[in-house]
């Protein structure tokens, strides 16, 4: 019913509960009607700007010109075929003997470097892969033990490469790997890296078990929020490509966990940008202040065992650390400039220090 007439209508006392209820229902329909209709035209926005880039690879000269105008790039561009292309880097710090490449990450930041040369992004894992035909167990065990001893601990040392490798991969930034200074990747994974987009896969969608339009395993909603996350503490943008999915669906609190523990292993800083994402997309309470607060509220819905992060962490007496995260956020919030930040921290903890010499 129309807000004009749900107003005109002339209502005795008693109707009074039920109107308010109506007037409720009709309020946020009239929401989810407007946030359906701003998503379309995002939607529209992002086929046709996506449309126009994919276009670009079926004209390689057109392509190389526009790789080489919006990055740093400047080397060759090899199509290998209508969905892979090859990029030269000079960016693999590791040195692994032949038939082992990197996946994952440590893939990701070396590609990131190599089309920006100002691009910071840290790793949190080594994933390590063996390429060739005969594998030496042995070599590949030193090697994990070298360059991911804490994956190898846990059962998960050098992996086999897949076939079918980029077409299963959970995001397109992931459609990539570094075999000594080849960087092999789909175009998408370009267009999405150059563009900062954390995008769910195709492959990912089919394998939905849900089967909804807009189902994204939460898992990887939690985790792209925490890719985001390390990319705002390295003073850069990120944006989910999904955006949708938190209007129809909710990340469990074990997902939660897990990638609040592995954002902590990032850095602190890494963690709050964690949690503040989730709170933006309503996971969250908005009470949840600190990254302390953010650990007791998971404790309470979850037995998920932090590697990362302990409770004596939060209890050992430092409240200069925990009144300085609040005072920042609410000062800050997320627009400042670095030196502003900087200048920030060393005015509070300068206050901080002269009060406990008062009360010596």
């Amino acid at each position: 019913m129309p807000f004009e007439k749900i107003q005109k209508k002339e209502i005795n006392k008693d109707d009074n509960f039920y109107l308010h209820l109506l007037e409720n229902f009709a309020s946020q329909e009239y929401q989810d009607y407007l946030t359906y209709q701003k998503r379309e035209k995002e939607h529209q926005k992002e086929f046709s700007l996506n449309q126009f880039l994919l276009n670009l690879f079926q004209e390689k000269k057109l392509f190389e010109r526009y790789l080489h105008r919006f990055s740093d790039y400047e080397g060759k561009v090899e199509f290998i075929d209508e969905n892979l292309i090859s990029l030269e880097t000079e960016e693999n710090d590791y040195e692994f003997p032949e038939g082992y490449a990197l996946k994952g990450g440590a893939a990701r930041m070396i590609l990131e470097k190599t089309l920006c040369k100002d691009s910071f992004s840290k790793v949190r894992d080594v994933d390590i892969v063996f390429v060739g035909e005969e594998e030496d167990f042995a070599l590949s065990n030193e090697i994990a033990k070298k360059y991911s001893p804490d994956d190898l601990a846990h059962g998960y040392g050098v992996e086999r490469l897949e076939d079918d490798y980029f077409e299963t991969r959970d995001f397109t930034i992931n459609e990539v790997l570094v075999l000594g200074n080849k960087i092999l990747l789909t175009k998408q994974c370009l267009l999405d890296t150059l563009r900062q987009i954390v995008r769910v896969s195709d492959y990912e969608k089919r394998e939905s078990y849900y089967g909804a339009p807009y189902y994204v395993n939460d898992k990887l909603m939690a985790k792209a929020l925490r890719l985001i996350a390390e990319k705002i503490a390295s003073h850069h943008v990120m944006e989910f490509a999904n955006e949708e999915v938190f209007h129809y669906q909710g990340i469990n609190h074990f997902h939660m966990a897990l990638h609040f523990d592995r954002a902590m292993e990032q850095g602190y800083d890494v963690a709050i940008h964690f949690l503040e994402e989730l709170k933006k997309r309503k996971q969250i309470p908005e009470n949840i202040q600190t990254a302390k607060d953010f650990f007791f509220y998971l404790q309470k819905y979850t037995d998920f065992l932090f590697r990362n992060v302990k409770e004596e962490d939060f209890s050992s007496g430092d409240q200069d650390m925990l009144s300085f995260e609040i005072a920042y956020h609410k000062h800050f919030g997320e627009k400042a400039k670095l030196e502003e930040k900087y200048q920030f921290a060393e005015d509070f903890f300068e206050k901080t220090h002269h009060k406990h010499l008062k009360n010596f």
